[in-house]
């Protein structure tokens, strides 16, 4: 295909079978870090960090991004390729690329971190196995791609508003999962899983300690994660809104030592939290660029950050770039950001909601009235109610709620494409929640299954973006020490007297002005509904949503889920995504 690479890419190809003299496709204008002949290469576009490569002998190990810490030293590049044991110990944000040469085939292992905060693609062909850590590098080492979505794909894409973690749009291209690699050996493949969140889920070890000692360990966890990521005396930006999240890693940063420069982004005076942001400067000595943005700009940034993702970024998501360019113009290599603390802290305000309706059900189901109860909230149109119907209904046959699921425009019950898009986005995640726990939790469970669904969620957009601006991200919650803590914290400590994250509120609160943590949850406002407010959003959007209206993928929705109500809005980065892409 030979396409030009618009975003910074490490990728490569291994042969499976060099004797068949099928060449390495090269003529992408990248630059060739590795040359194994006709048996296999490695490139990278040209100025990509943070990028180190190693080579000893016929060994030879890259490294894209960040790993932390003394004991996260990698191996000497003489030895053989990482064991899963070294690969669980990485504390880090990466792609870990590692070459054998030897007689005939190569031997390879390509892995990401346990928490899959960058992408790796991989595409298997007849000649060659291909890797990339962004889609364009797929596509430069293709001949050819079908461009057809998936219909499962597409309805995962639909309900939850991003791809499997296991695999993109584009037919025969896949992802590693968090947590795994890809072993080449022989001209053969394997995907290999060296990490499992359940190894380390033990929450009966927290339920006797009392809220003192939880905050302390919180509080000693995250402190000791950003001290890891950030030395005393380093310049970093932080992408500061008014919430827990930022606002607790830069008191981190302030308390480790840390030169951290804040960075805050608003829409005009449709959304701002500059009055909490400024206590917080105030109060932590650091320095705030604060970033208005126009309609313009975000309908702007949303088409040229699209034109360079490997997926449909949202507006939200997409925004982040701004942030990225202003630390780098700064000179700052590393943005901090909260991403995936609110999964792993129950911080979103819906999680009461469903405390609620899970507690509701339960006594429903106790007294005998959860029949009559489900066939009154079906009388009900629109609104919570009517989801309230649909959870009952689910119940009912079997299916427990799951996050991160869009239950808008759904108009009546069909169990059958409530069990097909279970069984695309929540279903697996539960057996291995039951397999490992034997009863359900719902606040541990939707810890759980979000989780695995964080890179696809934060990362995955907002690495690409940040490396595309020459800028690390660097979310902070996922630390090892951190991440296991919170997983193992029961629900009653994240939900409690009526507040989201309580638990990591009460730890923050512990070095600075308690009122301003226990503060209500405002969180990013919608970027789209900020742009289509204007004259240009809201002609932008009519044309968008014709594009939408007449594209393949709502007619093979409208077929996949009949009597339900399409909603356009939810395509509309997808069709944007698609466009550019061409």
């Amino acid at each position: 295909m030979q396409t030009p690479l618009p975003s910074p890419c490490v990728f490569g190809a291994v042969a499976r079978r060099p004797a068949a003299g099928a060449p390495i496709p090269l003529g992408t204008g990248a630059e060739v870090l590795k040359s194994y002949g006709d048996r296999g290469a490695i490139l990278a576009t040209p100025g990509l960090a943070p990028l180190s490569i190693r080579e000893d002998g016929k060994r030879l190990r890259l490294l894209l991004g960040l790993t932390y810490g003394p004991r996260d030293k990698i191996a000497d590049p003489a030895e053989r390729l990482p064991s899963e044991d070294a690969l669980r110990d990485l504390d880090g944000s990466f792609v870990l690329i590692d070459i054998e040469d030897g007689p005939g085939a190569l031997r390879a292992s390509v892995a990401i971190d346990k928490y899959g905060t960058r992408r790796l693609y991989y595409r298997i062909t007849e000649n060659h196995i291909l890797f990339a850590s962004h889609m364009a590098g797929v596509k430069a080492l293709s001949d050819r791609l079908d461009t057809e979505i998936p219909e499962d794909i597409l309805l995962h894409y639909y309900n939850f508003g991003f791809t499997p973690a296991d695999a993109s749009l584009l037919p025969g291209v896949r992802k590693l999962p968090l947590g795994s690699r890809l072993v080449i050996e022989g001209g053969e493949y394997s995907v290999d899983r060296y990490f499992d969140i359940r190894h380390v889920l033990r929450p009966a070890t927290q339920s006797r300690i009392d809220e003192a000692e939880l905050c302390r360990q919180i509080d000693t966890a995250l402190g000791d994660g950003i001290a890891r990521r950030a030395a005393s005396g380093e310049a970093v930006g932080i992408s500061l809104s008014g919430g827990v999240d930022s606002g607790y890693i830069a008191q981190k940063l302030h308390q480790t030592g840390a030169v951290a420069h804040g960075y805050n982004i608003s829409y005009d005076s449709f959304y701002n939290e500059e009055d909490r942001v400024d206590f917080l400067a105030q109060s932590l000595g650091i320095e705030v660029t604060k970033i208005r943005l126009t309609a313009d700009e975000i309908l702007d940034n949303f088409e040229k950050v699209n034109a360079a993702s490997s997926e449909p970024a949202g507006f939200n998501g997409a925004i982040m770039r701004f942030a990225a360019t202003a630390a780098k113009n700064d000179g700052l290599e590393k943005l901090f950001d909260g991403d995936g603390a609110d999964r792993l802290f129950l911080g979103m305000n819906r999680y009461l909601g469903y405390r609620r309706a899970v507690n509701l059900y339960d006594t429903a189901s106790r007294t005998g009235l959860a029949g009559p109860l489900r066939l009154l909230l079906g009388t009900m149109p629109k609104g919570e109610l009517f989801k309230l119907f649909l959870l009952f209904s689910n119940w009912r046959a079997g299916i427990p709620p799951y996050p991160e699921r869009k239950l808008g425009g759904i108009r009546r019950y069909d169990e059958a494409y409530e069990r097909k898009v279970f069984a695309l986005g929540g279903e697996r995640y539960y057996e291995q929640f039951l397999e490992h726990f034997g009863a359900f939790d719902f606040g541990l469970f939707f810890t759980y299954q979000s989780f695995h669904m964080c890179p696809e969620m934060f990362f995955h957009a907002s690495s690409e973006t940040m490396t595309g601006a020459g800028v690390s991200p660097i979310p902070a919650f996922f630390s090892d020490d951190l991440v296991e803590l919170a997983f193992n914290i029961p629900t009653e400590w994240k939900l409690r007297d009526k507040t989201t994250k309580y638990i990591l509120r009460q730890a923050a609160a512990q070095n600075m002005d308690r009122k301003y943590w226990m503060l209500p949850k405002i969180g990013l406002q919608s970027a789209f509904d900020f742009a289509l407010q204007s004259e240009r959003g809201k002609a932008w959007y009519r044309i968008q949503e014709r594009k939408v209206l007449d594209s393949r993928e709502y007619a093979a929705l409208s077929r996949l889920a009949p009597g339900q109500e399409i909603e356009p809005q939810r395509l509309a980065p997808l069709i944007a995504w698609r466009e550019a892409q061409t």
